[in-house]
């Protein structure tokens, strides 16, 4: 479990670095383009900078995907300790119950309970 945390936080750690460079060099190349009299050259800087722009935009959306599968995983295990832990309740409940009944079956004199037993015999 450490291992997949530690594994997560360094990929989150490398997302953010990447986010960081492609926003600043996209921040460099529209500053470029802007600056550009070559038409030619504008052009280029400015797909240059389009692929910049679309690459900070989908590592922040991998980001956000990893941080919702994480949501949903933590939630996915709390769910199944809930479901355990109520499972292990009503198992116990049970047990309780039968070994109550049993206890009762075998300590109660009760005239109820012999002529049931004396009925069962006939």
């Amino acid at each position: 479990m450490a291992s997949a945390t530690a594994k997560r936080e360094r990929a989150e750690a490398i997302l953010g670095e990447l986010a960081e460079l492609s926003l600043m060099l996209a921040r460099d190349l529209a500053a470029h383009a802007r600056e550009a009299e070559d038409a030619d050259e504008k052009v280029a800087l400015a797909a240059a900078f389009q692929k910049m722009a679309r690459t900070a935009r989908l590592t922040l959306a991998l980001d956000a995907k990893l941080d919702r599968d994480a949501a949903r995983d933590a939630a996915a295990a709390a769910k199944a300790a809930q479901d355990a832990a109520a499972d292990a309740a009503l198992r116990e409940s049970r047990i309780m119950k039968a070994a109550q009944a049993a206890h009762v079956a075998l300590t109660d004199p009760s005239p109820k309970r012999s002529r049931s037993a004396a009925c069962a015999r006939c």
